[in-house]
């Protein structure tokens, strides 16, 4: 019997389906300066290992000697008893599987309506030139891109570095904290936030079957030339159109947050 499989040629899916998305003459911009930026980087491995090391990742084990947790600075690897109820109440069905816990941390978020203590995951932002999104480009390891690049909102930050922005520690993320006080110059970004003038809301999870994550989004509009030329960090950022975002998605080539990020605020 033949082996039509072996008669077929492999191909990266992906490569191909990302030239074929990208080829049309709509998205020559953002396909040229796609191709611009990728030059920028080296390549990035990601290869197997040991799941603690004991420094960043450490393992704590239950009595019985089975694996508890593998705890590390941002995430924690914990097990699960899922129980799935009928609607009489009694149990339908059972299992265990890991999940991948984003930490948290305490944020005092200022607005119009006051002061609300919130526990966050991290803080995603999404800035806008009339319908356009600023995004840029950046290596994840599990991607499966060229180089492991794919395009992202550049402002992103953790819960302990909003709060520090909140409370005027600019050293924290000096890009994110001068974004935020450039749309009212003069005031701080407590002032700013309690202003209302950012749109903050929650960010869906990315897979909430196997990740446990609160990320907040906002959604931030500038206007000023000045800004939106300087916020395009000589052209390593890029003002693209709802139809190029779309197109990076379609094309793999987009952060799972951002694109989430990005549905949100339209």
């Amino acid at each position: 019997m033949r082996d039509m499989a072996a008669e077929v040629p492999q191909s990266n899916f992906r490569d191909s389906q990302a030239e074929l998305v990208l080829n049309r003459l709509e998205l020559i911009g953002v396909k040229n300066w796609y191709k611009e930026q990728l030059v920028n980087f080296g390549e990035m491995a990601a290869e197997a290992a040991p799941l603690t090391d004991g420094n960043q990742w450490k393992r704590e084990l239950t009595p019985s000697g089975e694996v508890d947790k593998v705890d590390g600075s941002f995430f924690t690897l914990q097990g699960q008893t899922i129980t799935r109820y009928n609607p009489d109440g009694t149990v339908g069905f059972k299992w265990t599987q890991p999940g991948l816990i984003q930490k948290e941390g305490e944020v005092n978020l200022p607005s119009k309506e006051g002061q609300e203590r919130v526990r966050i995951s991290g803080f995603v932002g999404i800035i806008k030139n009339g319908d356009k999104i600023l995004l840029s480009f950046a290596q994840e390891p599990f991607s499966h891109s060229p180089k492991k690049v794919l395009a992202r909102t550049p402002f992103q930050t953790s819960a302990a570095k909003l709060q520090g922005i909140i409370d005027g520690k600019r050293e924290l993320d000096p890009h994110l904290f001068d974004l935020i006080a450039s749309i009212a110059p003069g005031k701080s970004p407590d002032e700013i936030f309690r202003m209302g003038i950012l749109d903050v809301f929650a960010l869906p999870y990315a897979d909430a079957n196997r990740i446990d994550a609160t990320n907040l989004g906002f959604v931030m509009q500038v206007k000023e030339p000045e800004l939106i030329k300087k916020l395009e960090n000589n052209g390593k950022n890029r003002w693209c159109s709802p139809q190029e975002a779309a197109a990076l998605a379609k094309a793999g080539l987009l952060n799972g947050h951002t694109a989430t990020a990005i549905l949100a605020s339209l």
